[in-house]
């Protein structure tokens, strides 16, 4: 294909890795496990002491985050497979309106906003991402329509490894936090716990294929995108220095990156071992809820809608104040 650019055995090539970076993904996914299963019971925070690690309801030890991602694969398998629970049929209304479509993924999740016949993503997922985007999209009629843009979250490796193939191959520009510009450029300089995260990402990076960039947007606090009738963008530090949100003011909606993770009813912190500045998070928790929210929609969650997230994502908080309270 002339138009591609390539040589065939650069194509060849391409071949390869991209058969590489499948057969290496379990095996990407068996190392991050035994990681953070060797953290067990790390979840407690000696950084900030008012996050104590008995509360298993406010701060996930690393073994139960990922608990709880295992046993939500047969929600999951049930929600859109059988297409008859209620909440599948949520997310099918919503796509059918032509406003959200949430591409699933063990482990992580991204999300795929319409606007008018454009799209843009937040963020743009992990291993595979790309695949399962590419098969949302035509399941739902979204195939043929542009992609425009990319908001970042953050710059944590599973959020950004494909940013810039799909920049790249859409021709969509990309916004990202300033403050974790050096993740994009394929660096991490983690500080305590989160040095784990860090040895991770640097081990992942070369095996995965990431391909640094450089956005096209830097952005700050309070800076509104012209997307989905305005998109604003919510500092949310402590995940890292410039952890995001985008919320949206119309519908009353925050995408919360990863804030927390929302599975089995229950909303909790992330494991401190990916937390560059956990002792921000109670902030950057009460921070988002001072918004008028109607739903939240996480990063790490399962298939719940919306407006059960924030539910859960309201006793988060009710928690963590009481906390604070007590100290």
């Amino acid at each position: 294909m002339a138009q591609l650019g390539k040589t065939a055995p650069a194509a060849e090539r391409d071949v390869s890795a991209r058969k590489s970076r499948r057969s290496i993904g379990p095996v990407m996914a068996s190392a991050f496990k035994a990681v953070l299963r060797e953290g067990r019971g790390i979840g407690g925070n000696r950084q900030n002491p008012s996050m104590r690690e008995t509360d298993v309801d406010s701060n996930s030890s690393s073994a139960d985050y990922f608990d709880e991602i295992n046993r939500s694969r047969e929600d999951r398998r049930n929600l859109f497979t059988q297409g008859k629970n209620d909440q599948a049929d949520d997310w099918m209304k919503a796509a059918e309106e032509g406003t959200i479509l949430q591409v699933r993924a063990p482990a992580i999740n991204f999300y795929v906003l319409r606007d008018g016949d454009e799209l843009y993503l937040i963020d743009a997922g992990f291993i595979g991402g790309l695949r399962l985007m590419k098969r949302a999209l035509a399941r739902h009629g979204w195939n043929r329509l542009p992609i425009r843009g990319i908001l970042v979250t953050h710059g944590h490796l599973d959020h950004i490894l494909n940013v810039q193939l799909v920049a790249r191959r859409y021709g969509a520009w990309i916004a990202a936090p300033r403050l974790d510009a050096e993740q994009y450029a394929g660096r991490s300089n983690y500080p305590g716990r989160a040095r784990v995260a860090q040895w991770l990402e640097t081990f992942g990076r070369p095996i995965l294929g990431f391909r640094s960039f450089t956005p096209d947007r830097l952005l700050d606090d309070g800076d509104v995108l012209d997307v989905w009738q305005g998109l604003r963008a919510v500092h949310l530090p402590g995940h890292t220095e410039g952890h995001m949100g985008y919320y949206s003011p119309d519908r009353q909606l925050l995408f919360s990156g990863d804030l927390f993770v929302s599975y089995r009813g229950a909303a909790k912190l992330p494991p401190d071992i990916f937390n560059s500045r956990p002792e921000q998070i109670p902030a950057s928790v009460e921070a988002a809820l001072a918004y008028d929210l109607e739903g939240v929609l996480p990063n790490h969650c399962d298939s719940s809608p919306p407006a059960e997230h924030l539910q859960r994502f309201l006793r988060l908080g009710a928690k963590l104040a009481d906390r604070r309270a007590g100290d």
